[in-house]
């Protein structure tokens, strides 16, 4: 499938929003999943996906379809979804949204 075929599912698939947002949403996923950027988008429209670029755009479509927000659906795929803090002695992992969870609770006074 290339960009063209790419885009027309978005935008028949997501018909509860503008095209332009259809339109929006997929060049941000290209961007944050592939650093494809839009001159390159616009410049190379019949590029052909892979078909693990493929899988990982028609999954967000799934979740874009379910009114997922597209800032959380960014924050799974990027590589730094899990902070790393080396202890001396204990390596800690966060996951992002845990480590928001507890800095809301801070704030709130509930810690």
């Amino acid at each position: 499938m290339n960009l063209i075929e790419l885009r027309n599912l978005y935008r028949k698939t997501l018909n509860d929003f503008s095209i332009k947002e259809s339109d929006y949403y997929l060049k941000i996923l290209l961007k944050e999943y592939f650093n494809l950027d839009f001159t390159f988008i616009n410049l190379n429209p019949d590029y052909i996906l892979k078909r693990s670029q493929l899988n990982k755009l028609l999954e967000g479509l799934d979740k874009l379809k379910t009114n997922y927000p597209i800032d959380y659906l960014t924050l799974e795929m990027k590589d730094h979804k899990k902070l790393e803090f080396d202890c001396a002695v204990f390596p800690f992992f966060f996951n992002i949204f845990i480590l928001l969870k507890i800095a809301m609770m801070i704030i709130s006074g509930y810690i």
